[in-house]
């Protein structure tokens, strides 16, 4: 029995242009019915087309297709077939880390406000970090990252994990992007040289509205010491942040910073 292009499309829920598509790219032989030369295919070609249909939703290529039906095709398919379920593995994972991630930071975005002013304890998981910029107030030298860290983290697959985070000088600011050590191993991303550790630890915490652009201000940060002296915590000393997030409210531009420091047992 032969079939129309109109036939198969309607059989298989498939636009002519993409079945055309698929004869172009070898998948289907073209034939023509030499009464009308209309386009006409055997039942072979649909069982075809249709088995390619499911490779393509499995991520395989189109060009992939053709080689796996040559010699060995139980074998070559065998093994195209375990590349792509490892990879799908790989997605599912790293995707399964993002929807942990924005959730936590949805949940971080939406208490923001709430928490201004607010200081708190919370454990904060062992980090690692690399230089981004010096900055003073909203002025900035060059960014300057080494090329082998951003070759690896500002990668589309990876950039997803990282903070922005800023090291509070009495002059100068270190701004900073940083990545959990959890999602370092689970994503198997070797700590490049230059890149800097920090162990997990109980802080002192406390979200700041920094100001507009020009307008930075840092000082409220200086609440957190304060804090831990009068209730005789002690700490490392140091002030660091990480923005949480920044944009209009009220029409007002607003920078929403967590302010941190570490607590020593």
């Amino acid at each position: 029995m032969k079939y129309t292009i109109g036939d198969v499309s309607e059989a298989l829920n498939l636009s002519r242009e993409m079945i055309r598509y698929y004869e172009k790219n070898g998948v289907l032989k073209l034939s023509r019915d030499s009464s009308n030369n209309y386009r006409t295919y055997e039942i072979m070609d649909i069982f075809w087309l249709l088995e390619s249909l499911q490779y393509r939703s499995w991520g395989v290529g189109i060009k992939e297709i053709q080689n796996v039906r040559g010699e060995d095709f139980h074998l070559k398919t065998a093994d195209l077939f375990s590349q792509y379920a490892e990879e799908l593995e790989k997605e599912i994972l790293t995707k399964t880390l993002l929807k942990e991630r924005l959730e936590k930071i949805s949940v971080k975005m939406r208490s923001s406000f709430y928490n201004l002013g607010n200081i708190h304890v919370e454990y904060i998981p062992s980090y690692y970090s690399f230089h981004l910029v010096n900055g003073y107030g909203d002025e900035y030298e060059r960014i300057n990252v080494r090329k082998e860290i951003r070759d690896v983290f500002f990668a589309s697959e990876n950039i997803g994990f990282l903070d922005s985070g800023i090291l509070i000088g009495d002059d100068c600011q270190e701004w900073i992007m940083t990545i959990d050590e959890k999602y370092l191993n689970a994503l198997h991303i070797p700590a490049a040289e230059g890149m800097t550790y920090e162990e997990g630890g109980f802080f002192l915490c406390m979200n700041s509205d920094i100001g507009e652009i020009g307008k930075m201000d840092l000082s409220e940060g200086k609440k957190l010491q304060t804090y831990a002296d009068e209730k005789g915590f002690r700490t490392d000393g140091r002030l660091r942040g990480v923005l949480i997030g920044r944009g209009e409210v009220n029409g007002t531009f607003r920078r929403i910073m967590e302010m941190r420091m570490k607590i020593i047992a």
